[in-house]
Protein backbone atom coordinates (compact mmCIF):
# COMPACT_ATOMS: atom_id res chain seq x y z
CA UNK A 1 0.00 0.00 0.00
CA UNK A 2 2.99 2.30 -0.44
CA UNK A 3 1.36 4.28 -3.28
CA UNK A 4 -1.78 4.81 -1.21
CA UNK A 5 0.29 5.76 1.81
CA UNK A 6 2.28 8.31 -0.21
CA UNK A 7 -0.87 9.80 -1.71
CA UNK A 8 -2.49 10.02 1.72
CA UNK A 9 0.55 11.85 3.10
CA UNK A 10 0.46 14.27 0.17
CA UNK A 11 -3.28 14.79 0.73
CA UNK A 12 -2.85 15.63 4.41
CA UNK A 13 0.01 18.00 3.64
CA UNK A 14 -1.96 19.84 0.97
CA UNK A 15 -5.11 20.13 3.11
CA UNK A 16 -3.27 21.34 6.21
CA UNK A 17 -1.59 24.07 4.12
CA UNK A 18 -4.82 25.17 2.48
CA UNK A 19 -3.89 23.80 -0.95
CA UNK A 20 -7.42 22.63 -1.68
CA UNK A 21 -6.98 22.58 -5.45
CA UNK A 22 -4.06 20.19 -4.96
CA UNK A 23 -6.28 17.95 -2.83
CA UNK A 24 -8.77 17.72 -5.71
CA UNK A 25 -5.94 16.94 -8.13
CA UNK A 26 -4.92 14.02 -5.91
CA UNK A 27 -8.50 12.85 -5.39
CA UNK A 28 -8.97 10.68 -8.53
CA UNK A 29 -5.71 8.81 -7.89
CA UNK A 30 -6.68 8.24 -4.26
CA UNK A 31 -10.13 6.95 -5.22
CA UNK A 32 -8.54 4.46 -7.62
CA UNK A 33 -6.12 3.23 -4.96
CA UNK A 34 -8.84 2.93 -2.33
CA UNK A 35 -10.92 0.93 -4.77
CA UNK A 36 -7.99 -1.36 -5.58
CA UNK A 37 -7.62 -2.18 -1.89
CA UNK A 38 -11.36 -2.73 -1.45
CA UNK A 39 -11.60 0.23 0.93
CA UNK A 40 -14.45 2.11 -0.74
CA UNK A 41 -17.18 -0.50 -0.56
CA UNK A 42 -15.69 -3.52 1.22
CA UNK A 43 -17.64 -6.72 0.85
CA UNK A 44 -18.57 -8.98 3.75
CA UNK A 45 -15.81 -11.36 2.65
CA UNK A 46 -13.13 -8.66 2.78
CA UNK A 47 -10.56 -8.94 5.49
CA UNK A 48 -10.11 -5.20 6.01
CA UNK A 49 -8.52 -3.65 9.05
CA UNK A 50 -10.97 -1.32 10.82
CA UNK A 51 -8.32 1.38 11.13
CA UNK A 52 -7.77 1.30 7.35
CA UNK A 53 -11.51 1.84 6.86
CA UNK A 54 -11.41 4.86 9.18
CA UNK A 55 -8.48 6.30 7.25
CA UNK A 56 -10.27 5.77 3.94
CA UNK A 57 -13.38 7.54 5.29
CA UNK A 58 -11.21 10.42 6.47
CA UNK A 59 -9.66 10.70 3.01
CA UNK A 60 -13.10 11.05 1.40
CA UNK A 61 -14.15 13.61 4.02
CA UNK A 62 -11.04 15.70 3.39
CA UNK A 63 -11.71 15.62 -0.36
CA UNK A 64 -15.32 16.74 0.21
CA UNK A 65 -14.26 19.53 2.54
CA UNK A 66 -11.63 20.71 0.07
CA UNK A 67 -14.15 20.85 -2.76
CA UNK A 68 -16.12 23.39 -0.71
CA UNK A 69 -13.07 25.43 0.24
CA UNK A 70 -11.62 25.99 -3.23
CA UNK A 71 -12.15 29.43 -4.72
CA UNK A 72 -14.67 29.27 -6.21
CA UNK A 73 -16.10 26.16 -4.57
CA UNK A 74 -16.13 23.06 -6.74
CA UNK A 75 -19.71 21.99 -6.06
CA UNK A 76 -19.64 19.43 -8.85
CA UNK A 77 -16.77 17.60 -7.15
CA UNK A 78 -18.51 17.91 -3.78
CA UNK A 79 -21.64 16.28 -5.17
CA UNK A 80 -19.58 13.50 -6.74
CA UNK A 81 -17.43 12.65 -3.74
CA UNK A 82 -20.11 13.06 -1.07
CA UNK A 83 -21.87 10.08 -2.66
CA UNK A 84 -18.95 7.96 -1.44
CA UNK A 85 -19.55 8.97 2.18
CA UNK A 86 -21.12 6.25 4.29
CA UNK A 87 -23.80 7.78 6.56
CA UNK A 88 -22.42 7.57 10.09
CA UNK A 89 -22.83 9.63 13.24
CA UNK A 90 -19.26 10.87 12.83
CA UNK A 91 -19.96 12.62 9.53
CA UNK A 92 -23.40 14.16 10.08
CA UNK A 93 -21.92 17.63 9.46
CA UNK A 94 -20.95 16.68 5.92
CA UNK A 95 -24.30 15.03 5.34
CA UNK A 96 -26.09 18.20 6.41
CA UNK A 97 -23.87 20.28 4.12
CA UNK A 98 -24.94 17.99 1.31
CA UNK A 99 -28.60 18.55 2.17
CA UNK A 100 -28.04 22.31 2.18
CA UNK A 101 -26.28 22.12 -1.19
CA UNK A 102 -29.31 20.30 -2.63
CA UNK A 103 -31.58 23.11 -1.43
CA UNK A 104 -29.27 25.69 -2.97
CA UNK A 105 -29.44 23.95 -6.33
CA UNK A 106 -33.23 23.61 -6.15
CA UNK A 107 -33.10 19.82 -5.91
CA UNK A 108 -35.88 19.64 -3.34
CA UNK A 109 -37.02 16.09 -4.06
CA UNK A 110 -33.62 14.49 -3.45
CA UNK A 111 -33.17 16.71 -0.40
CA UNK A 112 -36.39 15.43 1.15
CA UNK A 113 -35.60 11.81 0.31
CA UNK A 114 -32.14 11.95 1.86
CA UNK A 115 -33.38 13.91 4.87
CA UNK A 116 -35.92 11.19 5.66
CA UNK A 117 -33.32 8.49 5.06
CA UNK A 118 -30.70 10.06 7.33
CA UNK A 119 -33.22 10.74 10.10
CA UNK A 120 -34.30 7.10 10.00
CA UNK A 121 -30.76 5.74 9.85
CA UNK A 122 -29.08 8.05 12.36
CA UNK A 123 -30.94 8.81 15.63
CA UNK A 124 -28.52 11.65 16.42
CA UNK A 125 -28.64 13.18 12.94
CA UNK A 126 -30.06 16.49 14.23
CA UNK A 127 -27.11 16.94 16.58
CA UNK A 128 -25.04 18.38 13.74
CA UNK A 129 -24.02 22.01 14.11
CA UNK A 130 -25.58 22.63 10.68
CA UNK A 131 -28.94 21.02 11.47
CA UNK A 132 -30.66 24.18 12.75
CA UNK A 133 -29.42 26.27 9.83
CA UNK A 134 -30.45 23.64 7.29
CA UNK A 135 -33.91 23.20 8.85
CA UNK A 136 -34.53 26.95 8.82
CA UNK A 137 -33.65 27.16 5.12
CA UNK A 138 -35.95 24.23 4.37
CA UNK A 139 -38.86 25.84 6.25
CA UNK A 140 -38.36 29.23 4.61
CA UNK A 141 -38.26 27.73 1.12
CA UNK A 142 -41.35 25.61 1.75
CA UNK A 143 -43.22 28.69 2.96
CA UNK A 144 -42.04 30.80 0.05
CA UNK A 145 -40.25 33.04 2.55
CA UNK A 146 -37.35 33.88 0.24
CA UNK A 147 -36.53 36.98 2.24
CA UNK A 148 -35.93 34.77 5.27
CA UNK A 149 -33.48 32.68 3.27
CA UNK A 150 -31.60 35.74 2.06
CA UNK A 151 -31.43 37.16 5.58
CA UNK A 152 -29.72 33.94 6.69
CA UNK A 153 -26.81 34.82 4.41
CA UNK A 154 -26.82 38.55 5.08
CA UNK A 155 -23.71 38.79 7.27
CA UNK A 156 -20.64 37.04 5.85
CA UNK A 157 -18.70 37.55 9.08
CA UNK A 158 -21.03 35.27 11.04
CA UNK A 159 -21.32 32.55 8.42
CA UNK A 160 -19.47 29.26 8.73
CA UNK A 161 -16.75 28.88 6.09
CA UNK A 162 -18.53 25.89 4.58
CA UNK A 163 -22.01 27.44 4.68
CA UNK A 164 -20.87 30.56 2.84
CA UNK A 165 -20.03 28.30 -0.09
CA UNK A 166 -23.73 28.00 -0.88
CA UNK A 167 -24.57 31.70 -0.56
CA UNK A 168 -24.45 32.53 -4.27
CA UNK A 169 -26.68 29.55 -5.07
CA UNK A 170 -29.34 30.62 -2.59
CA UNK A 171 -29.15 34.25 -3.70
CA UNK A 172 -29.74 33.25 -7.31
CA UNK A 173 -32.52 30.81 -6.42
CA UNK A 174 -34.44 33.23 -4.19
CA UNK A 175 -33.94 36.33 -6.32
CA UNK A 176 -35.26 34.50 -9.35
CA UNK A 177 -38.33 33.41 -7.41
CA UNK A 178 -38.88 36.92 -6.05
CA UNK A 179 -38.28 38.32 -9.53
CA UNK A 180 -40.99 36.08 -10.97
CA UNK A 181 -43.40 37.20 -8.25
CA UNK A 182 -42.89 40.93 -8.63
CA UNK A 183 -42.93 40.67 -12.41
CA UNK A 184 -46.35 39.03 -12.25
CA UNK A 185 -47.66 41.34 -9.53
CA UNK A 186 -46.66 44.84 -10.57
CA UNK A 187 -47.71 45.34 -14.15
CA UNK A 188 -47.46 49.14 -13.95
CA UNK A 189 -43.81 49.09 -13.01
CA UNK A 190 -41.64 49.19 -9.92
CA UNK A 191 -39.17 51.76 -8.69
CA UNK A 192 -35.53 50.74 -8.44
CA UNK A 193 -35.47 51.41 -4.71
CA UNK A 194 -38.40 49.08 -4.09
CA UNK A 195 -36.86 46.39 -6.28
CA UNK A 196 -33.57 46.75 -4.41
CA UNK A 197 -35.35 46.18 -1.10
CA UNK A 198 -37.39 43.22 -2.29
CA UNK A 199 -34.43 41.53 -3.98
CA UNK A 200 -32.00 42.23 -1.13
CA UNK A 201 -29.49 44.04 -3.30
CA UNK A 202 -27.18 46.68 -1.87
CA UNK A 203 -27.14 49.05 -4.84
CA UNK A 204 -29.33 50.15 -7.73
CA UNK A 205 -26.58 49.07 -10.14
CA UNK A 206 -27.01 45.48 -8.99
CA UNK A 207 -30.75 45.79 -9.65
CA UNK A 208 -30.09 47.15 -13.13
CA UNK A 209 -27.79 44.23 -13.91
CA UNK A 210 -30.38 41.78 -12.62
CA UNK A 211 -33.03 43.52 -14.72
CA UNK A 212 -30.90 43.14 -17.85
CA UNK A 213 -30.58 39.40 -17.24
CA UNK A 214 -34.38 39.13 -17.11
CA UNK A 215 -34.96 41.53 -20.04
CA UNK A 216 -36.69 44.09 -17.85
CA UNK A 217 -36.76 47.64 -19.16
CA UNK A 218 -35.22 50.17 -16.76
CA UNK A 219 -36.46 53.67 -17.64
CA UNK A 220 -34.46 56.87 -17.20
CA UNK A 221 -36.78 57.91 -14.36
CA UNK A 222 -35.68 54.89 -12.31
CA UNK A 223 -38.75 52.77 -12.95
CA UNK A 224 -38.57 49.12 -14.03
CA UNK A 225 -41.13 48.11 -16.64
CA UNK A 226 -41.65 44.36 -16.83
CA UNK A 227 -43.75 44.27 -19.98
CA UNK A 228 -45.38 46.60 -22.51
CA UNK A 229 -48.46 48.42 -21.25
CA UNK A 230 -51.11 49.22 -23.88
CA UNK A 231 -52.04 52.60 -22.50
CA UNK A 232 -48.48 53.62 -21.64
CA UNK A 233 -47.95 55.54 -24.86
CA UNK A 234 -50.55 58.12 -23.83
CA UNK A 235 -48.76 58.99 -20.59
CA UNK A 236 -46.13 61.66 -20.25
CA UNK A 237 -42.99 61.06 -18.19
CA UNK A 238 -44.51 62.51 -15.02
CA UNK A 239 -47.58 60.28 -15.26
CA UNK A 240 -45.45 57.21 -15.97
CA UNK A 241 -43.44 57.82 -12.83
CA UNK A 242 -46.60 58.23 -10.78
CA UNK A 243 -47.88 54.82 -11.91
CA UNK A 244 -44.93 53.15 -10.17
CA UNK A 245 -46.03 52.10 -6.70
CA UNK A 246 -44.30 53.52 -3.64
CA UNK A 247 -41.64 51.20 -2.10
CA UNK A 248 -43.39 50.94 1.28
CA UNK A 249 -46.68 49.97 -0.35
CA UNK A 250 -44.83 47.45 -2.51
CA UNK A 251 -43.14 45.76 0.45
CA UNK A 252 -46.35 45.54 2.47
CA UNK A 253 -48.34 44.28 -0.50
CA UNK A 254 -45.73 41.69 -1.38
CA UNK A 255 -45.60 40.42 2.20
CA UNK A 256 -49.39 39.97 2.18
CA UNK A 257 -49.21 38.06 -1.10
CA UNK A 258 -46.64 35.70 0.34
CA UNK A 259 -48.91 35.08 3.33
CA UNK A 260 -51.78 34.25 0.98
CA UNK A 261 -49.57 31.86 -0.96
CA UNK A 262 -48.60 30.05 2.26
Amino acid sequence: MSILADLTTALDLAFNHGKYETVLELAPKLIVELSKHDLLTPSSKSNINENDLKISRKIIEVICQSSLLTSPADLESFSKYISLIKPLSENTDLLWLHLISLLASGNFIQHQQLLSYYNTLLPDFDNSKYASFGKNLDICLNEGNYGGVLKSFHNNETLDKYIITFKSGFLELCRNEIGDNIQNSYKNGLKLGAARTLLYFESDLEVVEFAKQRNWDVKDNGVIIFESIDNDEGLDEYEKEETAIDPIIIVNSYAKELENIV
